[in-house]
């Protein structure tokens, strides 16, 4: 045994201890050098970055896309660019190449397209900005430089509902959230069929009117408004939860829990509902000794959503 071990050991207990860890740290030092040092805790899972775009087939290295939300000419072809591959993702920057068709016909051109300004949207991190450059010797496309560069910019949604879209085109009466389906209006730059998930217990019809929404694109949300069916309406409280990345849909809430509060009313008039209207109606979410009634919205695994 060493000199110093041999004092270490001849210490009072408390030295003693020392020399245990000495002679553990030594022990695991001969164990590395044989090739079987102590085991390195598991690499943080880290999540991927995805891109921010409906109109990608799939979030991570997708082989087409479009620029739905920023309104330029190519949002009407869902396959803009298209014959994607990518030499590098998951950085900064995420790099490749493929083809865009000419704006308004069927000609292609070879470039490389570049992705970028990564940001957190719902919770998962996204590239927001495309850019393409042309092949040496490619043909300019018809229409550039539209087309040529856009953004992705966060939009958490609830299916294809956007509150600030709807806030900014809803009509009088803010009839604009349909659930997690098709809303009545959509971005005339975002194109998609999106069918009516169903409620359970099961709905003929369903519209809400004049929702007010606290802590939108957070994990969960909640808003109160007014459920309209047929000719009856009540006021409802609706929770939206468990944030994904769809397909068509990007960052969204993938499931709804609608609270239908008191019996119902009688629609007067047509279409539109007044804000005293919804105000009265609102005025029943929440109150003690009222009967009320729960019905559940979910986007179904089949859609293809990804969580974080």
């Amino acid at each position: 045994m060493r000199a110093p071990l041999r004092r270490l050991v001849a210490q009072p207990s408390r030295s003693r201890r020392a020399a245990a860890r000495v002679l553990a740290a030594l022990a695991l030092s001969a164990f590395a050098g044989l090739g079987m040092g102590a085991v390195e805790p598991a690499a943080a899972a880290t999540s991927p970055i995805l891109l921010n775009a409906g109109s990608a087939d799939k979030p991570v290295e997708p082989t087409v896309f479009a620029s739905y939300r920023d309104g330029s000419k190519d949002s009407r072809d869902p396959t803009y660019v298209h014959e994607l591959e990518w030499s590098s993702w998951g950085q900064a920057e995420a790099s490749g190449s493929g083809s865009v068709r000419s704006l308004g016909s069927d000609e292609a051109s070879a470039v490389a397209v570049t992705l970028s300004a990564v940001k957190t949207c719902g919770g998962f991190s996204v590239y927001t900005h495309y850019a393409l450059t042309l092949a040496e010797g490619a043909k300019r496309p018809k229409g550039w430089p539209r087309g040529q560069s856009g953004d992705f910019p966060c939009l958490v949604n609830a299916g294809a509902y956007y509150p600030s879209f709807n806030r900014r085109s809803a009509d009088a009466g803010g009839c604009q959230f349909r659930g997690l389906g098709l809303p009545s209006q959509t971005p005339s730059s975002f194109i998609v069929d999106l069918p009516s998930f169903e409620w359970k217990p099961a709905l003929d019809y369903n519209v809400f009117c004049r929702m007010q929404w606290k802590g939108w694109g957070k994990s969960s949300v909640t808003g109160t408004g007014v459920f309209r069916d047929g000719l009856r309406q009540w006021g409802v409280k609706v929770e939206l939860s468990r944030l994904a990345w769809c397909p068509q849909l990007t960052v969204t809430y993938t499931r709804a829990t609608m609270t239908r509060y008191g019996d119902p009313e009688t629609i007067t008039g047509h279409g539109n509902i007044t804000r005293a209207e919804a105000d009265h109606l609102r005025h029943n979410v929440g109150r003690k000794g009222i009967k009320t009634q729960r019905f559940r919205q979910t986007v179904p695994k089949s859609w293809g959503c990804r969580t974080i």
